[in-house]
Parts: C-alpha cells; structure tokens; sequence
C-alpha cells in the first residue's frame, strides 16, 4: 500500500497500538496527525523515526468520547495538512476493575470511546476523505476490527 503524501489521523497514537500503527503509516510515506485524550510529552522516538521517514506529524489533544472534539479534530488536521485521507481509531483501552466493579460510568464512557467516536470522527472525515476522489473511505479500529464506511460524494 502506498501512502506517500497521504494524511492519517490516528486517535491514541502517542502509545501502545496507535503509536505502532502512527510510525507503520510513516515508513509507508503517510503524514500523521495523531490524537491524545491528554496532553502528554510526545515520545521523541515516536517524532524522530516519523521524520526520518521524511513525513511530518502534528498531535492534538482531544477525547474522542465527545462528538465535538472528534468534529474539531478532523477540522484541525484538515486546516494543518489541507486533506484527510485516513482514520484510524486506535484510542481507549479495556473498561477498569472487574464485572462487579465496573461502574455505570465507566461503562457508557467505554462505548463513547470504542464504539460512538467511530461514528462521530468518520462523519466528520467522510466528506474531507472522499474530496480525494474516492468514494470509499476506511475507519479501522484495532479493537473492534474493521467498519468501511462508504461515503457518497455529496450531490448538490
């Protein structure tokens, strides 16, 4: 697959899954905006070896668990980089504490994470992706395996 001067908007790709998923775009030549619930340092391997692919990165800071923040982030990389061509969620992780000690709260937020921001980021990167000229657009969520969803150019 190449990737040479396509843009990536990974969520949780400062570690773990994410960052592994983050630095396999860029040695495919892909540019990588990466989303973090949280503010954190960066790791300087993740910035070096991205750039020593000769791509750039950007990370914003968001959670994914609130439509608006999916919506600004998709915006954000669209005004950095000028398009979108793919997503990959890759934020959340398992809900903590066991059956019984899981509360209500953690629970729905869980699905915010893993299953409501798939839907929110794709619908806000569907127009920008198809804008590229294809009419298919690929959301992967290594959780959950694969969602395509198809996006229709728009028809004024």
């Amino acid at each position: 697959m190449n990737l040479k001067g396509k843009v990536c908007l990974v969520t949780g790709g400062t570690s773990g899954i994410g960052a592994a998923t983050a630095l396999t775009l860029a040695r495919k030549g892909a540019h990588i905006a990466s989303v973090s619930r949280k503010a954190v340092q960066t790791p300087d391997s993740l910035l070096s070896a991205v750039s020593s692919h000769g791509t750039t990165a950007r990370f914003l800071e968001g959670d994914v668990a609130d439509p608006a923040a999916c919506r600004q982030c998709v915006e954000q990389v669209v005004k950095d980089f000028g398009r979108l061509d793919v997503l990959v969620h890759s934020a959340g992780g398992p809900v903590p504490g066991g059956f019984y000690a899981v509360t209500d709260e953690s629970w729905m937020n869980a699905f915010a994470v893993h299953v409501h921001s798939i839907f929110h980021l794709t619908r806000a990167a569907a127009p920008h992706m198809a804008q590229q000229g294809g009419e298919r657009s690929s959301c992967w969520d290594p959780q959950l395996a694969c969602a395509a969803v198809w996006a229709q150019q728009p028809t004024v």
